[in-house]
């Protein structure tokens, strides 16, 4: 009987600390991303962020690692105002890192909207090949394959909203990166 009164002291005790716990800093995010123009899936981003600030203020300042991962896939887009089209085939994969900031104006509510910006250095790899016609036939471009790599600062704009579910924090975020559109969903790390 002792050992069930001294083991329900150390789970009481042990258990405090946890509860009083600032919130994890960590928050990682994935989802479908494409180009401008383009009604079909490009590929998919993910994220992680750290918290530099307080997660529970209005205005949060992150540190933000993450890419971009495209399958090699075949695309065609039509021009209506020539009368032609390009056909091609790409592969994309990219890395980007940077800071980025959330301003939310109920950053404790249960459903707490924000807008998001940043700046980002963002190396890109492609694998591709495009061909260009027009209505008379004409064609320019090669069906060979080209690797091209090339470094660049963006900056992402976005709006989301965060959302507790059972005491656990999700997020749900448009984000528009370099004329590359993504709909992120993450959640917090619980450490």
């Amino acid at each position: 009987m002792r050992w069930l009164l001294v083991l329900s002291i150390a789970l009481l005790l042990a258990s405090a600390p946890a509860a009083a716990q600032a919130p994890s800093r960590w928050t990682l995010s994935a989802g479908p991303s494409w180009p401008n123009g383009m009604r079909s899936l490009w590929g998919l981003r993910f994220r992680a962020n750290y918290d530099l600030t307080n997660p529970n203020r209005p205005l949060r300042l992150h540190l933000e690692a993450g890419g971009l991962w495209g399958p090699t896939h075949s695309y065609f887009r039509s021009y209506e105002v020539i009368g032609g089209g390009a056909y091609g085939q790409d592969q994309t994969f990219d890395v980007a890192f940077g800071l980025s900031a959330s301003l939310s104006p109920v950053p404790r509510a249960r459903l707490s909207p924000y807008l998001t910006a940043g700046v980002l250095a963002r190396q890109v790899w492609r694998h591709a090949w495009t061909v260009f016609s027009d209505a008379s036939g004409f064609s320019s471009g090669s069906t060979t394959p080209k690797t091209l790599t090339y470094g660049q600062f963006v900056v992402p704009l976005g709006v989301g909203v965060r959302a507790r579910l059972g005491g656990r924090p999700f997020q749900i975020e448009y984000r528009l990166l370099d004329m590359n559109h993504s709909l992120m969903f993450g959640t917090r790390l619980p450490f």
